[in-house]
Formats: structure tokens, sequence, C-alpha cells
């Protein structure tokens, strides 16, 4: 019994001795962790970039996300869902930038039904930087109908590039076949023709598109030449190859008057665009037009009563043209590039792609020829007599009432107006105002909601040349701020009136 007490006091004592040791040893650690200096090492912008990726996107008010796996320095900016292998279910083509490069990579995952996951098929590094210029879709190029994966943009350089890869399939793995690679100082395109019933219905191949490229002619800076490029699908080596260049000869332009414009500043092209600008369709006898707002930085595309309002967001100037990149005020996934082509000091070339489709066919309604629209003309020296009633404030008056887009309607008469119908109720005076050899009308509202707010330039589809006589049945009211030494456009979308009947 007395062997058995002096044995557990042996070990309880052994307990308390190792207890007391363990002690020292982990509060002398503590104490160290405590009361040693760090080296705080900052994060660089590598690390700072990687720790805030982002693995989805917003599409209107659904959250989309990448079904690929990422690496840890990897951004989506974009995502693409079609049917590349044709085997009935969606992959996923998405953009994304690394950390530690500059260019936009393309990640291709093809969906596995077996496993029922997207893998990170092939990577594609791209020429683009820019991402507003970047766009990329799947579409047949050749007529097989298989898809191709396109993507353009503009390089460093500033020129424009295209490339078109087919997605192919052997032993399990993936990869890609290039079938078309341009690159050029102008605007690339693909020229969608049609292809038929047959084709639509899979019962048929259809004809492969042709990609064309506008540039113009270094050899002849004083003038507007164009030359057009063609490349087109060569069955037998698999690939795009130029085809045809024409010529197309333009206009000269003065030396000095060139200059003004191609200064080499994108506020030097803007404010040359700056104002409305008109396309005839010689078919339909149908004007359409186009409003750069360089101010405030918005493009309206007008038809008839329909007006469309984009943000006007990125410009990438090349020689004798701009690239702009544009986005709907109302949908903000419609996205549309216009590039624009100076072709003569009152003459522009517009073709426009559509970030939807990325790819806008030769016949799409808003690519062709504008010309400016000549405003002061109008507004020459006035007698006295005139300037009681100049000619902007007589088509007001005279004829039948005006509508706004939104139905409202609107008289005008002897420097009183009324407004009714929609919602608005208003009633006021206005006063013709000539500034600058500007048309201006200013209104004063006696109601606590007044429609229209303070002054407008009024402008009216005219041209001194005969091409196009004065439009008696269309206003264009944009707000402008008048002050003690200028004038200049307000903030606000310009009010476009139509007489009503």
């Amino acid at each position: 019994m007395r062997k058995r007490l002096v044995l557990v006091m042996f070990i309880a004592a052994i307990a308390v001795l190792a207890f007391v040791v363990l002690n020292n040893r982990y509060g002398e650690t503590v104490q160290r962790q405590i009361t040693a200096s760090r080296v705080v090492i900052p994060q660089s912008q590598t690390e700072l970039s990687s720790s805030s990726a982002r693995t989805s996107i917003m599409r209107g008010d659904t959250v989309v996300e990448s079904l690929i796996p990422l690496k840890e320095d990897e951004s989506i900016l974009n995502i693409v869902d079609l049917d590349f292998d044709g085997d009935g279910y969606d992959d996923q083509i998405n953009a994304v930038k690394a950390a530690g490069s500059p260019y936009i990579q393309l990640l291709v995952g093809m969906y596995d039904p077996e496993s029922r996951q997207y893998g990170r098929s092939i990577e594609l590094p791209t020429k683009i930087s820019q991402v507003k210029t970047f766009s990329y879709t799947g579409i047949d190029l050749i007529g097989d109908h298989s898809l191709a994966l396109v993507y353009q943009g503009f390089g460093q350089n500033g020129n424009a590039v295209f490339e078109a890869y087919l997605i192919k399939k052997q032993d399990g793995a993936y990869s890609l076949s290039q079938i078309a690679d341009i690159e050029g100082e102008g605007t690339i395109y693909i020229e969608q023709e049609g292809r038929g019933e047959s084709y639509e219905h899979s019962l048929a191949k259809g004809q492969s598109y042709p990609v064309w490229m506008y540039s113009s002619d270094r050899s002849r800076p004083e003038s507007s030449d164009q030359i057009q490029t063609c490349w087109e699908w060569d069955a037998s080596r698999q690939k795009y190859v130029q085809t045809r260049k024409l010529h197309i000869a333009g206009s000269n332009l003065a030396a000095k008057d060139l200059a003004s414009i191609q200064n080499g500043t994108v506020e030097t092209f803007s404010a040359f665009l700056d104002g409305l600008w008109y396309k005839l369709n010689a078919t339909t006898g149908e004007y359409r037009y186009l409003f750069f707002n360089a101010s405030e930085q918005q493009i309206i595309f007008l038809l008839d009563d329909d007006a469309e309002v984009y943000s006007w967001e990125n410009n990438v100037l090349q020689y004798r043209s701009m690239q702009i990149a544009s986005t709907n005020l109302e949908i903000e996934t419609l996205r549309r590039k216009l590039n624009v082509s100076l072709l003569e000091l009152d003459k522009i070339r517009v073709l426009i792609q559509d970030d939807v489709q990325m790819l806008i066919s030769e016949e799409n309604v808003w690519n062709g020829e504008y010309k400016k629209m000549k405003f002061s003309d109008l507004y020459v020296e006035q007698n006295e007599e005139d300037a009681l009633s100049p000619p902007y404030i007589v088509n007001l008056e005279e004829g039948a009432p005006w509508l706004a887009g939104d139905g409202t309607r609107i008289d005008f008469s002897g420097g009183t107006y009324t407004v009714q119908g929609g919602i608005a109720a208003d009633t006021g005076n206005y006063l013709a105002l000539h500034i600058n050899n500007q048309p201006l009308v200013q209104f004063r509202s006696e109601t606590d909601s007044p429609f229209f707010n303070g002054t407008y330039l009024v402008t009216t589809l005219s041209s001194t040349d005969g091409e196009m006589p004065l439009d008696k049945e269309r206003v264009i009211l944009q707000p402008y701020v008048v002050r003690a030494d200028e004038i200049y456009p307000a903030e606000g979308r310009p009010l476009i009136l139509t007489r009503n009947g």
C-alpha cells in the first residue's frame, strides 16, 4: 500500500514538473511572438489584382458566373455561351485579364456531359489590350454549319486586328486551327450574305463569308481615296487568303483644311464630327441622322420619330478615321462601335459594328456616307422685318402643332406656347435669340413643372446646295447655356419635335 502511494506521488510530481516546463516554454514563445519586430512587405500591384480578381459579371439584373476554372490572378471581362462542337450543350468562351499581362486572353471551356463540368480546354492569347475596343463571338464563317471563334479589336500600335479559329477535337483533346489573321490601318468587317433556306434548315452548306477591310490610301495623303481589300475562304489551304484590292477614288482636300482636322488629337476630330449628319437612302428616299454631341459625349441615332442615345465612351484615332466605342443609355448590354472615316470637309463614311452580334453586314442600314447639316446658311444677315420673325420661329408657329417623342402636343403662337398630353402640362413664353450666328429660342414657363428648361439651339434639316430642301416637318431642340461671353451645349438630351399630321 505504501509502495503504491509513493508511486502515485512520484507520477504526480513528474506531471507537475512537465507542466511547469511546457508552460514556461509556451509563455516564452508567445512573449517572443508579441514583442518581436515584424517586417511588413507591401503588396505588389500583381498581388493586389489577384486578391480582387472577378469570377462573375453582371448582365442586366443577372449575375453570370464563370464555369471555367480560373487562376488566382485572372479576372473575368466577358462570358459567351455557344455550342462550338455541336454536341447540343453550350460551351463557354471567357475573356479574362491576368495581373501580369496587359493583353486580353480567351479561355475556351468545352462542356463534358459525362463529368458535367467545363474544362479549361484552350488558352488563346490575343493582341488586344484595350477592353472597350475588344469583341468576340462564334459565327459560321465558312458555311459548313460549324462555329468559328472570331475576335477583333485594336492593338497597341493602333491597327485593327481580326483573327478567326476553328475548334477541333482529336483523341479527346481540343485545339485551335487559325483560319484568318488580318491586321491593318482601317475597319475590318464580315460581309454576311444570305445563304438561303436550305442552309437555314441544315440541308446544305452555304457560301463562305468574305472579310473586307476599308483603309485610306496613304500614297495620296491629299485625297480621300479608299482602299478596299477582300479576303476569302480557300478550302484547299484551309484559311482566308487575300483575293482582291479595290481602289475607290475620293475627292481632293485642301492641305490646310486636312491639317486642321488631322492634327493627331482626338479632340480635333471630335470637334469636326460635332453636330448633325444625314444619310439619304436613294431607293426609298428615307433619311437617317447621326447626331454627335462631343461636349456631352453622346451619339444619337435618329429615324423618323425614333431616337437611340448612346454614350460616347472611348476613341481610337487612326489615319483619317476614328473608332468610337459606345453603349446604349437604356440597355447597357447593347454596345455599338462606329468607325468614322473622313471623305470630304462635310462628308464622312460610317461603318457600324454591334457587340451583340459583333459584326454587321455591309447592308446594315446605318452604314454609308453622311453629309453634315449646314444650319448657319439659313440665318444670314437679317433686315429689321426678318429680325422680328426669323425663319425658324416662323416654322415653329406655322402649320400643324408639334408632337414630342412621348406624344405630347405643343403649340407655338405669337410668342406663347402650350404643352398638353402625355405627362406634361405647361404654358409660357418664348423669345428668339440670334447669337454667334446660331438660332436659339429661350423659354420661360408659367408653371412649377416646365416642359422646356431654358434656352435651346434650333436645328432644322436644310441644305443650300439643292440636294435637300428645308424639312419643315421636324425640329431638333438641343439644350444650350447662354453666358455673357459664350454659348455652349448644356446637359440633357435633345428634344425632337415632329408635325402632328
